[in-house]
């Protein structure tokens, strides 16, 4: 049984005038069934997203001014905030518990910045570290009591959306590591540790219905987003992160190696939902390297090979989130103790890059088969994943809530362009399948700094068939770039 919670045993914490009460009455519904919402996050960290005169960190009301207003115009559905919490300047090792980090001023004032963005309604997920840290005996009901208490408190009090939560290390502490992943095959899972996670994610889900706990798992084990009663530790969501190390090491390929990756980025569908996952780019990745500074080639390949990546991400089953300074097309690594390459928005290259992501987010939010359909494998169907030497993939997202309002997405990874590429389309049943196709987004397009490769008018699938499909249609597939389908309206 689940240990008691004495919040009497919270700090007082200075009154503020919440103006979020619609936002907090509508989370129960918009959580309730997670697969039927948006989700898309962007994930930063406050000491570095932005800083002041002399790189002076700013206080949190400057940065509510200028962060909801952003991440509302750039097509987010949520932030996720590291620093919350008075740990070190990465803010990624917390030992202050239940204290705001004071470098940015006031717990007043992060509530301010929890409202306004309520008020613009963008949700505030927190990474929420000390259980990783501090080395806690989760066998303790005292301890698993004090850890409990303070997740909930963060959530009540400061009106938190959810946590992320990194189990890898407190599930298997023994586990051996090497460059490419972790091995757990013969490591010991600490059962104590699965028992407090469960009584978390339980505690959390009965004081806030509608509150999300968010698993970083950085490798396969023990079912994360499975429910506690069939064997599970029953987070909402976790990290998929062998879909980020998968297609992040394919992008690095130079075009003549592409082939022989192919496979590992094709695989990162197949296995989509064993789980109910976010594709993360996550600042572990952003401190090592930046999304533009892996792509092998010259600028125009670079911009290029980010848009068809973020397409295909975009495109791919689960929710996303995308780590702060990929948006600006940022070419160095991340560092915390240095504000974001804001100036690179004085070139137009970067700026395009930024329009770029913008309105791939806005035809995310705009288009229910990119996300309604996410933890089931009827929203998802293979149209082409077999052309390793051509580099071409193609699959079907298909909408839950909305009949026949299904997306086709085509990438070509190659550096050649393919005019009259023809892929199999879905079967047409009745009304439900549409029998033409129109051009609803290209990564190639001019105003997005690609070179053209578009498709104009109307595509008709004909009784023609290919990939393993009566009927197919024709089009134009630019180098390196992404294309999205949709019915024509009559």
């Amino acid at each position: 049984m689940a240990d008691k919670i004495n919040r009497a045993a919270w700090p007082e914490t200075p009154d503020y005038e919440w103006g979020d009460g619609e936002w907090l009455s509508e989370r129960p519904k918009a959580a309730a069934a997670p697969r039927g919402r948006p989700m898309n996050l962007y994930a930063m960290h406050v000491g570095s997203w932005r800083r002041g005169d002399s790189g002076a960190l700013l206080r949190y009301a400057e940065i509510a001014d200028m962060l909801a207003p952003y991440v509302k115009d750039m097509g987010y559905t949520h932030v996720g905030l590291t620093a919350g919490d008075e740990g070190n300047v990465w803010g990624f090792f917390a030992d202050g518990f239940i204290a705001a980090a004071a470098r940015h001023g006031e717990p007043r004032g992060f509530k301010e910045l929890v409202d306004r963005c309520h008020r613009a309604g963008i949700g505030v997920i927190m990474d929420w570290t000390p259980p990783e840290c501090l080395g806690f005996d989760f066998g303790s009901r005292r301890a698993r009591a004090a850890l409990v208490s303070e997740a909930l408190f963060w959530i009540e009090v400061f009106h938190l959306d959810g946590l992320r939560v990194d189990i890898s290390d407190m599930l298997y502490p023994d586990r051996i590591l090497d460059k490419d992943r972790a091995d757990i095959r013969n490591a010991r899972e600490d059962t104590n540790a699965a028992a407090f996670l469960s009584q978390l994610c339980q505690e959390v889900a009965d004081a806030f219905p509608g509150a999300l706990m968010i698993a970083e798992q950085r490798f396969d084990g023990m079912p994360a987003t499975l429910a506690v009663k069939s064997g599970g530790l029953g987070f909402s969501m976790k990290w998929d992160a062998t879909w980020q190390d998968n297609a992040l090491s394919f992008i690095a390929l130079e075009q003549e190696r592409r082939p022989y990756g192919y496979e590992r980025l094709a695989d990162t569908a197949d296995r989509a939902f064993s789980e109910r996952h976010i594709l993360p780019l996550t600042h572990h990745e952003a401190e090592n390297c930046s999304l533009i500074d892996r792509i092998p080639g010259g600028m125009d390949d670079k911009f290029a090979g980010a848009r068809v990546f973020l397409a295909f991400m975009t495109a791919h089953p689960g929710k996303k989130q995308l780590f702060m300074g990929c948006e600006l097309g940022q070419l160095s690594e991340w560092n915390a103790a240095y504000s974001l390459d804001w100036h690179l928005l004085d070139s137009e290259s970067h700026r395009v890059f930024r329009d770029y992501v913008r309105a791939l987010n806005r035809l995310y939010l705009e288009t229910p088969a990119l996300w309604d359909g996410d933890f089931s494998p009827g929203g998802f169907e293979w149209l082409c994943r077999d052309d390793p030497q051509g580099g071409t993939l193609a699959f079907y997202r298909a909408s839950l809530t909305h009949a026949g309002g299904g997306l086709i997405a085509v990438f070509n990874f190659s550096a050649t362009a393919r005019i009259g590429y023809r892929v199999g389309v879905p079967e047409l049943h009745g009304d439900d399948m549409p029998r033409a196709y129109r051009e609803a987004f290209n990564s190639d397009s001019p105003g997005f700094g690609g070179r053209g490769t578009v498709n104009t008018g109307v595509m008709a699938a004909k009784p023609l068939p290919w990939n393993g499909r009566p009927h197919s249609i024709q089009l134009n597939l630019p180098p390196n770039g992404a294309v999205f389908l949709t019915a024509a309206s009559d």
